[in-house]
């Protein structure tokens, strides 16, 4: 990061970021706060966020964990009043909680209705009751930045994915028609959509090795991506340095989306 960009670059800034307690929602945290920014850490999992908390403490930033079900209108209003009331205000919002594409991965017809509907409710309807709540206090504020989190199965029919691809999809658009609405109201929408990243440490599924061979294969070039090399990307739409940015869709995905 600081090969990158100049300590306090979002300094004293707000960031809540969903699904922040693993995986690359813990690297965008973790990035921010070294950035400078004040971090709420919404997750199921209190345990993890908890975690995360005291690694960002130890960065000299405040963070504030928060257990939170993104398809839940109260639990997302209770986070933004207790987001609003610690901080004052809320300057970025990452939506990047949602189901992966391993937990959806069937032919088409063979798609258990019941899995379609969850992983809809979950990567679409999540991403967007988050961004409305929060959206309403950016908009009372007159400033603000959200950054979704989408996949560059988005834009690409993998066989298979479907039902992941769609939902990514779906917010790639709705990142479009929230940057519109608002843009002339202080508030910017973009979204980053990664490509093949390498599992977190604690996967425990036996054929890793495999399954990495396989996602390796796709990459033109030759290699899955680091979860750190998510940070500065984040950090760059969070900060002022894309302050000409709205609506736009970034791909870090080692070329795959162009295959």
């Amino acid at each position: 990061m600081e090969n990158v960009f100049l300590p306090g670059v979002i300094q004293d800034k707000v960031s809540i970021i969903t699904g922040a307690g693993r995986g690359l929602g813990r690297t965008m945290a973790l990035a921010l706060a070294e950035a400078g920014s004040d971090i709420v850490l919404a997750a199921r999992s209190g345990d993890e966020i908890e975690k995360v908390a005291d690694e960002i403490s130890v960065l000299g930033r405040q963070a504030l964990p928060i257990c939170v079900d993104i398809k839940n209108s109260s639990d997302i209003s209770k986070m933004a009043e207790r987001a609003a009331a610690e901080f004052g205000k809320i300057d970025v919002l990452v939506n990047n909680a949602g189901q992966k594409a391993s937990f959806a991965h069937h032919k088409f017809e063979d798609i258990p209705e019941k899995e379609w509907m969850d992983l809809i409710q979950t990567n679409v309807n999540g991403t967007f009751l988050v961004s409305k709540v929060v959206g309403k206090t950016m908009l009372r504020q007159g400033q603000g930045n959200i950054i979704n989190i989408a996949s560059t199965f988005g834009v690409k029919a993998m066989p298979t994915y479907t039902c992941y691809s769609v939902s990514k999809a779906a917010v790639i658009h709705m990142t479009k028609c929230m940057a519109v609405e608002w843009a002339d109201r202080g508030i910017r929408v973009n979204c980053i959509a990664p490509g093949s990243f390498e599992l977190p440490g604690g996967y425990t599924d036996k054929n890793i090795a495999e399954i990495n061979d396989e996602r390796r294969k796709r990459v033109p070039v030759g290699r899955l991506g680091r979860a750190e090399e998510l940070g500065p990307l984040v950090v760059f739409l969070a900060s002022n340095a894309s302050d000409y940015m709205t609506g736009e869709t970034v791909f870090i995905d080692g070329g795959l989306a162009v295959r």
